[in-house]
């Protein structure tokens, strides 16, 4: 790897990678690209910097790049789980669902307690209206400890589907607990509420769902 090699080598290529990343940081993407650029030229291993230049092209909406990098650097670092992360999301972008669910399929296998893959394969199963998976991999993300509005909305929405008002006012209840300032989730409570004939219940989320403009 290239921190193993030559110590004066070894220092002027990591000194150009931190080069390009400052520039990531500042979204002088181009700029960026032609320091990262000489970094995996000179070692095809350095997977960061190809992992970093994919997040330049990917800001760049050069997603066929994007794709390219992030698999030279699964290639450069079989757990890489951060990169299967980022391309499963291009992926998800340029409507490759099959080939996203691949990716966090690996991740779930790497990192079966990472929040973020099952948040993220439940929204992909959910956009296939495959309404069973989704629900399962949103109440892992709860069981797992997640802060994501949207999945508890979501599976809030799924609980009403099933006719279980209680566990979806728990959900959007939970919601809001999160973001206090979210006009849907009120509404979405207040449904089951009136689904429920809890009118006095339903009357203090609807006046907040006006204030905050949804209604």
């Amino acid at each position: 790897m290239f921190f193993m090699w030559n110590g004066g080598f070894s220092q002027s290529i990591n000194d150009i990678y931190d080069r390009g990343a400052e520039k990531l940081k500042n979204k002088q993407y181009e700029e960026a690209i032609k320091d990262f650029s000489t970094v995996v030229q000179t070692d095809k291993f350095y997977y960061q910097a190809f992992y970093d230049r994919a997040q330049c092209y990917n800001a760049e909406n050069k997603s066929d790049n994007a794709i390219k990098d992030l698999t030279s650097a699964i290639t450069a670092k079989k757990d890489y789980f951060q990169a299967f992360l980022l391309r499963s999301d291009i992926y998800l972008k340029t409507a490759k669902t099959k080939e996203a669910l691949a990716d966090l399929e690996q991740i779930i296998r790497m990192k079966p307690d990472l929040c973020t893959a099952f948040e993220k394969r439940g929204l992909l199963y959910l956009g296939e209206k495959n309404n069973d998976a989704a629900f399962r991999d949103f109440s892992k993300a709860v069981d797992l400890g997640t802060k994501n509005v949207q999945i508890f909305l979501e599976r809030g929405n799924l609980f009403v589907t099933k006719n279980k008002a209680d566990d979806a006012i728990k959900d959007y209840s939970s919601a809001i607990s999160i973001d206090p300032n979210n006009a849907q989730v009120y509404y979405k409570r207040a449904q089951c509420q009136l689904s429920k004939k809890n009118y006095l219940d339903a009357i203090p989320d609807l006046s907040k769902a006006i204030e905050l403009k949804m209604v």
